[in-house]
């Protein structure tokens, strides 16, 4: 079963910090920038200069999410150029760094304490349910899984898992209202989830066939520098099952959230390579589908993906191809 380890971290919370000051990739999160940019005040000649070189960094095909993972799990930076900078970066930063910090450990310690005292049990009842569907046999071992609190100037929390380290996530928290709890329970189960698809190998297997046999006679192609159709079918699937807006199986299954999609702004030429708000839309799509699965104790197969990949063609027929007025 899991079970969770909510930590603060401060060498993890510089890092997650520090690297919102700068747009290095598509998951750019505006708001979070806007906020701590505006907080921060003026930079200095030194502080831009290492801003470039974290980008740098970031942006080696070798690097990216990866390198910062490993800063946010502890380990050592292999290339000593790249240690270098770091520790230039941290020295450089640390004024402005503390007096974030100062400000947000007390709302991470709330969140701490908030998130420690749910129960688990029902979470892991879900999981099993998930873990049938996805054909993952792995769920009946004790699995500890350190969660650790981020910054977050959003009003709805976020996540983030990754493959290569299967016993952390990131939950993006620190000024979130409390009142959004059960929000930020769904989004640990979102990110737990992936955990999960990232080991089951008959939803990647079958997800590739519906891309062969759907998408690609179509010849519909994803902009350079955004997502991979991997992760848009899977980040569909899974916010279907485990939503931060309280919308899907999961929801329902843990708090009894009936909540009805909210459309925001459907401006197709505005949202053509809004990826997330796109995901969105295809997890809506699924959604009553995958809670017949779910309910029914049905394992994924050919009709499921083949639905994600009809609903993908369809979106990205509406969106990718909006010309402008």
């Amino acid at each position: 079963m899991i079970q969770y380890n909510f930590l603060i971290d401060k060498n993890t919370y510089f890092a997650y910090w520090v690297q919102t000051l700068i747009k290095w990739t598509w998951l750019f999160e505006k708001k979070n920038s806007v906020f701590y940019n505006s907080l921060n005040g003026e930079y200095t000649e030194q502080e831009k200069e290492s801003l470039d070189q974290l980008k740098e960094i970031l942006q080696k095909k070798e690097n990216a999410f990866l390198w910062l993972w490993k800063r946010y799990a502890g380990e050592a930076i292999e290339q000593k150029e790249e240690e270098q900078l770091w520790e230039s970066i941290q020295n450089v930063f640390s004024k402005k760094f503390e007096r974030v910090w100062k400000e947000e450990l007390p709302l991470i310690e709330r969140w701490q304490g908030i998130l420690a005292d749910y129960p688990q049990q029902k979470m892991n009842e879900l999981y099993i349910q998930v873990a049938h569907f996805l054909n993952y046999r792995q769920i009946t071992k004790d699995n500890i899984i350190d969660v650790k609190l981020c910054p977050n100037t959003n009003p709805l929390p976020g996540g983030h898992a990754k493959k290569e380290f299967p016993h952390v996530l990131l939950l993006d928290i620190s000024r979130v209202d409390p009142c959004y709890f059960q929000n930020a329970i769904m989004v640990l189960a979102h990110e737990t989830i992936h955990l999960f698809e990232y080991e089951a190998q008959t939803p990647k297997e079958l997800l590739k066939q519906s891309f062969h046999t759907i998408i690609v006679p179509r010849n519909i192609r994803v902009k350079g520098g955004g997502p991979h159709w991997h992760h848009l079918f899977m980040e569909a699937m899974i916010t279907s099952i485990a939503s931060k807006r309280m919308q899907g199986y999961g929801a329902h299954f843990l708090f009894g959230s009936n909540e009805h999609p909210i459309k925001e702004n459907v401006d197709v030429v505005l949202n053509r390579e809004n990826y997330n708000f796109q995901i969105r839309i295809v997890a809506e799509a699924m959604m009553e589908m995958t809670q017949e699965y779910l309910e029914q104790g049905k394992i994924i197969d050919s009709d499921y993906c083949d639905a994600i990949a009809t609903e993908w063609v369809r979106v990205a027929e509406q969106y990718w191809f909006a010309e402008k007025m």
